[in-house]
């Protein structure tokens, strides 16, 4: 009783505010028209799935969710309750996306914790690659409305995702960049330095084993 009161509740909220929204697409992520001249190709959604998990509230409530999707585009949480789908406005601290892959299920865990690096918009959620006693391997993961052209036909805009891989120092705190050239070494594992001056020769999977292993 209590789920469903809370699920009304945000339900509410988001009929409330529904101007909010971005012009370029509906809650659902199906393409509309921008501008009355071009419409937005592909998906603004981590996964077109609608995935099982649980969502931790930072009010230290959490919900059980049948159905969600992770806008990449707005950072917003989707959630479908029978037809009707809305965002969860409440802050959220963390998530997971649980999704059926052959006879596994996979789970991606998202978390809104960490620190803000200088010019990215607050309280952004972060994928969880990897999580040792010293440091986590984080993805932002997000999409952006570019323009792409085809020979012959106007300019369309389409989603395109955008990814950057973090290193989290549980002790002190800092979101470490592996994009970022000015990260000065000696702030960080000689190991870390080595891989980020490599970081191009290795996968995400190297990275996560080095990551959990770093001390």
């Amino acid at each position: 009783m209590k789920k469903l009161l809370l699920l009304s509740c945000m339900l509410a909220s988001v009929l409330a505010k529904a101007q909010f929204l971005p012009d370029f697409f509906d809650v659902s992520g199906r393409q509309i028209v921008v501008n009355d001249k071009h419409t937005v190709t592909g998906s603004p959604f981590f996964d077109d799935r609608w995935a099982s998990g649980k969502v931790s509230f930072s009010n230290g409530r959490s919900l059980l969710v049948a159905g969600m999707r992770y806008n990449l585009f707005t950072g917003q949480l989707i959630c479908k309750v029978e037809d009707v789908e809305f965002a969860l406005t409440d802050p959220i601290k963390e998530f997971s996306l649980n999704f059926p892959e052959d006879e596994i299920t996979r789970e991606y865990v998202f978390r809104s914790i960490y620190p803000d690096p200088p010019g990215v918009t607050k309280n952004q959620f972060y994928e969880v690659i990897a999580s040792g006693t010293h440091y986590q391997l984080l993805k932002h993961n997000a999409k952006l409305i570019k323009d792409y052209y085809e020979y012959g036909s106007a300019p369309n805009k389409s989603y395109r995702p955008v990814t950057e891989l973090f290193v989290y120092d549980v002790a002190a705190g800092n979101l470490i960049s592996l994009s970022n050239k000015e990260n000065p070494a000696r702030s960080i594992p000689a190991e870390l330095a080595t891989l980020m001056a490599n970081k191009k020769n290795n996968s995400e999977k190297e990275l996560a084993s080095l990551v959990i292993r770093l001390k």
